[in-house]
């Protein structure tokens, strides 16, 4: 598996899947969700919130509309809103899950957002690591 880093949004960006870090309702707010549904310019939270609640780990797939590819894979790293956080092993299993998800759709790129605002309680490190393990 061959893998670039680019630096940039993700809203931005062309591939066959864009992959949504999403929380198992699938809402789609703020962040990497948010950046997404701005530019896709349609119906994806409701195309989204319709395949939801999803199990941690799991995820969803919508039509990703105006952005620059033709899927848009929703990965449920993070438990519902207030109940919890991701966990290395939330995060692993809605990598792997999303990867075996893009291959099924014939996608030959995908692209991931890796990073997270570095905070002092932020687990973004270890959480980019579990990632491309």
């Amino acid at each position: 598996m061959e893998f670039t880093v680019i630096e940039g949004d993700i809203a931005d960006q062309s591939a066959d899947a864009l992959v949504n870090a999403a929380g198992t309702p699938l809402r789609m707010r703020s962040g990497v969700a948010g950046a997404l549904r701005r530019g896709a310019r349609g119906p994806i939270n409701e195309d989204a919130l319709s395949k939801g609640p999803a199990h941690l780990g799991g995820g969803a797939v919508t039509d990703a509309y105006e952005l620059g590819a033709e899927h848009v894979v929703h990965a449920a790293a993070m438990p519902h809103y207030g109940v919890g956080r991701a966990t290395t092993e939330s995060i692993r299993e809605a990598t792997a899950n999303t990867l075996a998800k893009a291959d099924e759709l014939g996608c030959e790129s995908s692209s991931f957002r890796f990073s997270a605002p570095e905070r002092p309680d932020s687990n973004s490190r270890p959480a980019r690591r579990s990632s491309v393990k």
